[in-house]
């Protein structure tokens, strides 16, 4: 993705780099989260983030993100709640590479199902509230002055006391919308 990244950034011929663009916005992704301890570890995400860019190189950046994963007998969910420092490229007018960094309040929950032949029940339900953080990188692709598509993969840092060795740590890689008003 990074490699990707750099040949549109060295491909497109820079423009003028200062120009009138919205400075607050609003956007919903989705994705993956690649656990690092949990098997298959492969875990769908929804989320939604509320930013503000203060100028051409800094903005920040308040997400929330829902992972979760109910397969092979274990319900596994964590909420995220992230805020992010954005240090923006000198880029065009289209395309904004960006890295990403910041802290986070995950939330997570594990419910361990079996079954008796008949009935699946729950045996176990058990929750952590840990602190953590986060780095990576993204790219903005505009596709009009105030709608633009996000690419973006950060990795999560996240100590937590969950059962075994399971860990909410891992790579969250999303795309989706920021709409800026």
């Amino acid at each position: 993705m990074i490699a990707l990244a750099l040949f549109v950034v060295l491909s497109v011929q820079a423009r003028d780099v200062t120009y009138e663009q919205n400075n607050v916005y609003v956007g919903v992704r989705a994705g993956t989260l690649l656990v690092d301890n949990m098997g298959e570890g492969r875990d769908v995400s929804f989320g939604a983030m509320f930013g503000i860019k203060f100028n051409d190189a800094m903005g920040i950046e308040f997400s929330y993100d829902n992972q979760f994963n109910g397969m092979f007998g274990t319900g596994w969910s964590t909420d995220a709640y992230q805020a992010s420092l954005l240090l923006y490229l000198p880029a065009t007018q289209q395309v904004q590479f960006y890295f990403v960094g910041g802290v986070g309040l995950y939330r997570s929950s594990y419910n361990y199902w079996a079954s008796d032949g008949w009935d699946d029940y729950l045996i176990s339900d058990t929750e952590y509230t840990d602190a953590g953080f986060h780095a990576g990188a993204g790219i903005d692709i505009f596709l009009s002055p105030n709608v633009a598509l996000t690419l973006d993969g950060r990795y999560i840092f996240v100590t937590e006391d969950a059962p075994g060795d399971n860990t909410a740590d891992g790579l969250l890689a999303t795309a989706g919308f920021k709409f800026r008003f």
